[in-house]
């Protein structure tokens, strides 16, 4: 089985004080593009319209806090075991998007495609 871990609480970091954080959770494919915003943030570009995203409220400009992302490897210290096979555990987990390169985002969220792991995909969002 899948475990999924979800935060607490998210506080307004990018637009403070004139911001809300939200959460979504969203079936694949998303309907979003993501693009680099500056400032260590992943933004909203589009929302394809009746797209998942855009059913969902996520609008462009949304600031990608946070998202799911699936691993099947486990660590020991400094070393890292993949795991594969009939043994296999994969752990959902919530990843932090903040001051993240773009493309360890974009590998978070097509990490939640595939096999069970294919499920919704949870999305804190800054707006």
């Amino acid at each position: 089985g899948i475990t999924t871990r979800i935060p607490a609480e998210w506080r307004p970091w990018f637009k403070r004080g004139a911001s809300v954080v939200f959460r979504r959770s969203l079936p694949l494919p998303l309907g979003l593009i993501l693009e680099e915003a500056g400032g260590g943030a992943i933004a909203v570009a589009e929302a394809a319209p009746g797209g998942n995203g855009a059913l969902a409220d996520v609008r462009p400009g949304d600031v990608l806090r946070a998202c799911t992302a699936v691993n099947s490897k486990i660590v020991y210290g400094n070393v890292v075991f993949p795991l594969d096979g009939a043994n296999t555990v994969r752990r959902r987990s919530l990843v932090p998007c903040d001051m993240q390169a773009f493309e360890t985002v974009m590998d978070a969220l097509r990490s939640n495609a595939g096999g069970e792991a294919d499920e919704e995909v949870l999305l804190v969002l800054e707006r």
